[in-house]
């Protein structure tokens, strides 16, 4: 039995009717698709009231957009699109759901990001549900000091609200929702049919999963994760800790694939160190600073870049890194400074993946951040992330050693909440407060996953910079009923979003052959779409 904060939670509820698209891909190539819209406490555990509801936008992909041949095709067109707006809830009846978690902390959920999903779940029997997590996408996002303000008026009032943005509310929200289609689906000829998500988890997806198989496993028909086995046990200093090495491992690639480059690097550093440039990003209220932190956060695209594509030539992303280094170094003692908006994080874009970063590894009460990154930072190596110090009044250290200068990886510091223009910089204060909070609710059921009855199949990359393999696997053998696979050689972090390798990649996650049969051998039988409680 899940414990009484799990066990009540309530229907969402519907906000208003359902929007229908008919095709909704430019290209023309696109599905049909529904919006939906729910309300939901901002804390599940609360009583609801008017001043503490959070409305939630959801896509619903549910056919291919196929447009008829012949005279007729307007006709049906119109015909089709009349249909689905009448009978909005048959459609959902149709076909079991799956539930795609995407990326984050943070990112919107763009059901148009993945179109070779969409094709997949639809040939396997699915229709595809994506929720814009609460403060993401069309679910009333953090971009602004004018939504925070609204919240509060002290950082401990704002960080009390976002703590409640985190993946165990993101589970709670999917669980109301859950219960607001079983609810819409049971009628007479499906009573007591309830929905059960089948769901696949990429990275950050992969942890809200994860917290929800740990307390609400009866909601759930089958898991699949991509670079999503979260560090269930593990600290933010521990996560941190073994990330940086394998950040390290690929600044040395880098520097093997460009030597001069760790002289260019200390001199743009250098020369960052006593000079100041500013320049605007669209859609950002106010100027981003150009620091030397901020230049070394560059690192963050090395994670597209797998050890295996160091041999020449270099990979694009290593290629682009270093003609913008070039660029700077040439322009250093112009006057004009070369200022990108690609420089550093893109944080005026979605501030929550700054203030809660660090925060979605705090997995039990006493767990404390700390900016623990930064502190294991500064002390790695020899002196590789030296940018990272700070002196006692919060500037930089004029001195950064003698050796080369590693680029940071995907991790999140204080000074980039003053560097990322003022509307980011209003966040600061709450991001402090929830760095030292330490009384954050339990994530995982550790429990609960050694006995665990669902089927889960995951992909763990080798030499993923974002999710440690090591720790991926340690969390797999909690898991009861967990199959893991080892991605292939090429594939990163993000290899299901790589539409070359979509296809691939779903197909070893759900134990189909190349002729789309399930592998004789699959040990996730019961999450085929004829053994799941749904439709009627």
């Amino acid at each position: 039995m899940p414990s009484p904060e799990w066990s009540n939670i309530k229907p969402a509820s519907l906000a208003g009717h359902p929007v229908h698209s008919d095709n909704d891909d430019d290209r023309g190539t696109g599905f049909r698709s529904m919006s939906l819209w729910f309300d939901v406490p901002l804390d599940h555990r609360k009583p609801l009231s008017k001043t503490d509801t959070l409305t939630l936008h959801a896509k619903l992909v549910y056919a291919r957009h196929d447009a008829p041949d012949g005279a007729n095709e307007t006709y049906l067109d119109d015909w089709i699109r009349e249909w689905s707006r009448v009978n909005w809830k048959r459609i959902l009846r149709r076909r079991p759901i799956m539930l795609y978690l995407c990326g984050g902390p943070g990112d919107g959920n763009n059901h148009r990001r993945i179109p070779e999903l969409n094709r997949f779940a639809l040939d396997q029997g699915y229709q595809v549900l994506y929720v814009d997590y609460r403060g993401t996408g069309r679910s009333r996002p953090f971009i602004d000091d004018s939504h925070l303000s609204a919240v509060g008026a002290s950082a401990a009032e704002q960080a009390a609200y976002l703590a409640l943005f985190r993946q165990d509310n993101i589970a709670r929200d999917l669980e109301a929702i859950r219960l607001c289609l079983s609810r819409i689906i049971s009628t007479e000829t499906c009573v007591g049919k309830k929905v059960k998500w089948t769901v696949l988890g990429q990275s950050f997806g992969g942890w809200i999963a994860l917290t929800y198989l740990s307390f609400l496993p009866a909601s759930l028909a089958a898991v699949y994760l991509t670079a999503g086995l979260a560090p269930v046990s593990s600290t933010p200093h521990e996560v941190y800790a073994r990330l940086y090495r394998r950040v390290a491992e690929c600044n040395e690639s880098y520097y093997q694939a460009f030597p001069s480059d760790a002289e260019l690097v200390r001199r743009v550093v250098i020369h960052l160190r006593s000079h100041e440039y500013y320049y605007r990003v669209d859609g950002c209220k106010g100027r981003h600073k150009l620091t030397a932190q901020s230049f070394m956060t560059l690192g963050r695209c090395f994670g597209q870049a797998l050890a295996s594509q160091t041999a020449a030539p270099p990979p694009p992303v290593f290629e682009r890194l270093h003609a913008l280094i070039g660029a700077m170094v040439g322009d250093i003692g112009g006057g004009r400074g070369l200022l990108s908006d690609e420089t550093g994080f893109r944080l005026h874009e979605r501030p929550l993946y700054g203030v809660l970063h660090e925060a979605i590894y705090c997995h039990s009460p006493g767990v404390v951040s700390g900016w623990a990154a930064e502190q294991i930072g500064r002390a790695y190596g020899r002196g590789e992330f030296s940018w990272l110090e700070r002196s006692g009044s919060g500037g930089e250290h004029e001195s950064c050693g003698t050796g080369k200068l590693f680029f940071s990886g995907e991790m999140v510091y204080p000074s980039m909440f003053g560097t990322s223009g003022s509307a980011v910089g209003a966040f600061k204060g709450v991001a402090d407060a929830l760095a030292a909070k330490n009384d954050w609710p339990a994530l995982y059921d550790e429990a609960q996953l050694a006995k665990n009855r669902v089927p889960v199949r995951a992909l763990a990359y080798r030499d993923d910079m974002y999710v440690d393999f090591d720790l991926s696997l340690r969390t797999a053998r909690k898991v009861r009923n967990c199959v893991v696979f080892e991605g292939k050689a090429g594939w990163g972090h993000g290899a299901i979003k790589d539409r070359t390798k979509t296809g691939e990649v779903l197909r070893l996650l759900f134990g189909l052959d190349s002729s789309g049969t399930p592998e004789s051998t699959s040990t996730v039988r019961g999450s085929t779409v004829e053994d799941v409680d749904y439709p009627c």
